[in-house]
């Protein structure tokens, strides 16, 4: 909340108005203001002196009567008048958007949902031909789901039971990544049998999801044993997850983390980047910084969705040591500092785009090194757009990437990998995955051509006679 204060242009002095403000509108003529504080809704005179806040608009009775028809016949007409004046290009890419509206102005008459609406404005919208150009949102009635439950695990059939093969673990320290198994007290692990949920004996002829469903975030007890026999078995309380996604992408890294280690014999480091905003500036801070100690890099981009222009990453990856210093304890330090300095390779793949396509870009054409995978989704516009009546939205991307030859660039097409490797289905059921491979083999590659540099720092200097010659 904010404080809004009146400043008078006579006195040339400012006193305060209003306090906890979240939000504020003018009339048009600006004698009174709708103050927004929180939830509460106010109408107070511009002009008058600071007041105690006013009773808030009781707004229980308000009610709107909507002809879905006329709104929506509004809002296929404000696209086309706001494509003329966002988009990027003046000319729309040769589309003429009265002709657009005249075309697909027909199609509301059968139109019977606002799902339907948006699918008729995606298709429409789609005549520019661009990336980032989706319909979405809107007076969409909500429907209530019910939440799964799950358990951070695989499973696998084995004696009838559901045998687990892998628990997921998480980190403890973090609520965002919570492990149903591997709390404290519960301490599953591969091998060991889930026999019973909640009393309810778990053969392999049940569901376990079924079992679980509607308990995520509820205790559950859970008979866990080394075997089928249940005179073995422990049963511990349990708090299974709405989703496990982020248990298993972060395993997913983390395998590959370990996979290139190995592989390198300790020289090369990994990191996944998921995208250009955040969740990407998380996990390039977490694990590029704590690698610095490795020769090489390998840094997958695979699955990036994007957000902002990836300049720094490629720039931190970029750094060459310029000179060092020695303290008086410990080993000489390079500077920069905190920067791996060896080759680097990048995986990409086609589920990369916009942020995504961005950051490959910058890495071929700094040339840090090679990209290697499948051509990225090409989207690079930036995706702003406009809100409608309804509360829906509509993108008009009205900004638009060229490269410094004077051509439109990767928009449409993507950036190119310099290695092509698919993510072969054949390897990846074996638990293999060929694009990473493939990229440890490029790392070796260079990593037999690299030396780290020595930082050895010269005698150290006897300045006892310096003077003395002059004496």
């Amino acid at each position: 909340p904010s404080t809004v204060s009146k400043f008078s242009l006579a006195e040339r002095t400012a006193t305060p108005y209003a306090t906890g403000v979240t939000g504020i509108q003018s009339t048009v003529d600006g004698s009174k203001l709708l103050l927004m504080r929180g939830p509460n809704l106010s109408i107070v005179p511009a002009a008058a002196p600071a007041a105690p806040p006013a009773p808030p608009i009781d707004l229980s009775g308000l009610r709107v009567k909507i002809d879905p028809k006329k709104e929506w016949s509004h809002m296929l007409h404000e696209i086309w008048h706001n494509q003329k004046l966002q988009f990027y290009a003046p000319n729309l890419h040769g589309i003429d958007a009265d002709a657009m509206e005249r075309r697909y102005a027909p199609f509301l008459a059968n139109i019977a949902s606002r799902s339907d609406l948006n699918y008729l404005f995606t298709d429409m919208v789609g005549e520019i031909s661009i990336g980032h150009m989706w319909a979405q949102g809107g007076d969409i009635p909500g429907i209530a789901g019910v939440p799964g439950g799950l358990l951070g695990a695989d499973y696998a059939f084995e004696n009838g039971r559901y045998r687990l093969t892998r628990v997921y673990d998480g980190e403890r320290w973090n609520p965002g990544l919570y492990a149903p198994l591997a709390q404290p007290g519960v301490n599953a692990k591969a091998g060991e049998y889930i026999l019973s949920i909640d009393g309810k004996p778990l053969l392999d002829s049940n569901d376990i999801y079924e079992a679980l469903e509607g308990k995520s975030g509820r205790q559950v007890k859970v008979k866990i044993g080394p075997s089928t026999d249940e005179r073995l078995a422990r049963e511990v309380v349990v708090v299974p997850v709405g989703s496990e996604f982020a248990l298993r992408n972060r395993a997913w890294a983390e395998d590959n983390r370990r996979l290139v280690e190995k592989m390198t014999n300790g020289r090369g480091g990994y990191v996944h980047v998921p995208d250009t905003q955040s969740g990407g500036w998380t996990s390039f801070t977490r694990y590029y910084y704590a690698q610095v100690g490795k020769d090489g890099l390998v840094v997958d981009e695979r699955f990036n969705h994007g957000g902002l222009i990836n300049d720094f990453m490629v720039r931190e990856m970029m750094k060459t040591p310029d000179a060092a210093f020695i303290p008086r304890t410990g080993a000489p330090w390079p500077t920069p500092g905190s920067a791996i300095y060896g080759p680097k390779v990048m995986i990409a793949n086609e589920q990369a785009g916009s942020g995504g396509d961005m950051f490959p870009w910058l890495f071929k054409h700094h040339k840090v090194g090679p990209v290697i995978g499948k051509r990225t989704w090409g989207g690079l516009v930036a995706a702003f757009g406009m809100s409608l009546a309804d509360g829906g939205r509509v993108n008009s991307p009205n900004d638009a990437f060229f490269n410094l030859n004077g051509t439109w660039d990767v928009e449409g097409h993507g950036v190119d990998p310099d290695i092509e490797v698919e993510l072969d289905p054949y390897l990846w059921r074996q638990g293999k995955d060929a694009q990473l491979l493939r990229a440890i083999e490029e790392l070796n590659k260079r990593l037999a051509n690299y030396t780290a540099p020595k930082l050895q720092h010269p005698p150290y200097p006897d300045k006892s006679k310096v003077g003395r010659a002059r004496q």
